[in-house]
């Protein structure tokens, strides 16, 4: 084995048949929408990473969580680390708790629906939508 590979957590929040996605950028540049996620701390159980990240990156506490799929991530030099493995969970009841976070305009935290999710998405994201049919959630 050469490297191990990183392994990370994404939420899809899901509310009247909607999605909340927020802006990821790399190096300043928009590159994709994307979910509430991010890596797993040492120690952490796959479900308290989740919370954490909802909580630090959008200012949501999601409801429930149940598990939906994985994606294997190969990024083809444009992200560091270039390969990822990312576990979804889905979420249908969420509350934001810090306004602050959730207006960030950096991110855009905002609702689409699932009809209608916006292009360009995180890699990650975008295998998962090929993968399973989110309306099925």
């Amino acid at each position: 084995m050469t490297q191990p590979v990183p392994a990370a957590v994404a939420i899809l929040l899901i509310k009247q048949e909607t999605l909340l996605l927020g802006k990821r950028f790399e190096k300043g540049k928009f590159s994709g929408w994307q979910c509430p996620g991010g890596f797993i701390g040492h120690g952490e159980s796959l479900q308290q990473a989740a919370i954490r990240l909802c909580l630090s990156k959008a200012g949501v506490q999601p409801g429930e969580l149940q598990p939906v799929s994985f994606t294997n991530n190969i990024f083809n030099g444009q992200h560091i680390p270039q390969h990822t493995v990312t576990l979804y969970f889905v979420s249908h009841d969420y509350q934001v708790i810090d306004q602050t976070l959730f207006h960030d305009e950096g991110y855009s935290w905002n609702q689409f629906k699932i009809d209608n999710i916006p292009q360009p998405r995180f890699l990650p994201l975008d295998i998962l939508l090929n993968q399973i049919d989110i309306k099925q959630l």
